[in-house]
């Protein structure tokens, strides 16, 4: 992870600068007064794009990007880790939809969708690597399939509740 530089401005406060893994670099201004500028740049030939916040505003940033207000629960980091590094999804089943307690290849879920099923994260926290077409869909069931958006968008609809 790149280190923060920090640099003093005589009469104004201190700059920390932070390259960033996916390229350019984020600074921030710190005034004396508890203003904070932040500053963005893609690459060092670019004009930077600049914000300035009061120190109320900062605070509340701060807040939102320390997990404050809101943070991905598990299961969410887990998808999004998942379609990032595999092209795997996750799709969860509602507990009022129709293919609860209907099996795999009853339900033509590829056919209807798209989708290939390679895994089931029940519940309970047990899995189902591998399922067959014989393994049944529980309410509550995460679906861990490999598709595309439109086969992932389809499939959602199908486990919808009240279908």
């Amino acid at each position: 992870m790149p280190e923060i530089l920090e640099t003093e401005l005589p009469g104004i406060g201190r700059r920390f600068t932070l390259p960033l893994e996916t390229g350019g670099e984020l600074a921030v201004v710190v005034h004396k007064s508890g203003d904070k500028d932040l500053y963005f740049r893609e690459d060092e030939r670019a004009d930077p794009l600049a914000v300035t916040l009061s120190d109320a505003e900062a605070r509340r940033v701060a807040a939102v990007l320390t997990g404050a207000f809101w943070q991905p629960t598990p299961i969410d980091m887990f998808r999004a880790a998942l379609a990032k590094k595999s092209g795997l999804e996750t799709v969860t089943v509602l507990p009022g939809s129709e293919t609860v307690g209907r099996d795999i290849g009853g339900l033509d879920v590829r056919r209807r969708t798209g989708c290939s099923i390679v895994a089931i994260l029940r519940a309970d926290g047990s899995s189902v690597p591998n399922p067959s077409p014989e393994t049944p869909i529980a309410a509550n069931d995460i679906l861990v399939v490999i598709a595309d958006a439109a086969g992932v968008a389809k499939l959602e609809d199908l486990v919808a509740e009240g279908r």
